[in-house]
C-alpha cells in the first residue's frame, strides 16, 4: 500500500475524534453506510474521490486535507492535459526530475504555449504539496 493509502484511515480517525462524531453520525452526513465508514477507518477500503469529498465536507475540512485526493486530483489533471496534448511524457520526467533533484529542468519558455504548459506543472507539483490541516 502506498503511503497515502496507508495515511488515510489514520487521517480519517483523528477528524472523527476531533469532530466528536461517531461512525454513525458521520455515515448520515455522508450518505455513506456505516459499515463503509468502518472500512475506510479499518484501511480495509479506500473511498473514492467523490466520496473523499462528501466526508470532507461534513467534517468541514477541504478534499485536499487527505493525500490520497490530492494523489487523484494531480493523477487526474495529467490524464487531462495529456490527452489534450498540451504535456508529454517528457514533460512530467522534468517534473519529476526538478522535485528530485532540484533546479534541473527545461530551458525558460519562448511562446505561450510553452508558459502555459510550464505554469500548468508547477501547479501540479505544488498541489501534492497542500497545507495540511493540523487539529492541535
Amino acid at each position: 500500500m502506498a503511503k497515502s493509502m496507508d495515511q488515510f484511515p489514520t487521517a480519517l480517525a483523528e477528524l472523527i475524534t476531533h469532530r466528536c462524531l461517531e461512525q454513525r453520525e458521520l455515515a448520515v452526513r455522508t450518505g455513506v453506510s456505516q459499515s463503509a465508514v468502518s472500512c475506510y477507518l479499518d484501511g480495509q477500503r479506500l473511498p473514492q474521490p467523490r466520496t473523499i469529498e462528501k466526508i470532507a465536507r461534513a467534517l468541514e475540512v477541504e478534499p485536499e486535507y487527505f493525500a490520497l485526493y490530492r494523489e487523484w486530483k494531480a493523477k487526474h489533471l495529467v490524464e487531462e492535459a495529456m490527452a489534450a496534448g498540451l504535456i508529454d511524457l517528457e514533460d512530467i520526467e522534468l517534473v519529476l526530475a526538478r522535485k528530485r533533484y532540484g533546479k534541473i529542468g527545461p530551458r525558460p519558455p519562448r511562446t505561450m504555449e510553452e508558459r502555459w504548459q510550464q505554469s500548468f506543472l508547477r501547479r501540479l507539483t505544488t498541489l501534492n504539496s497542500a497545507p495540511v490541516w493540523n487539529p492541535s
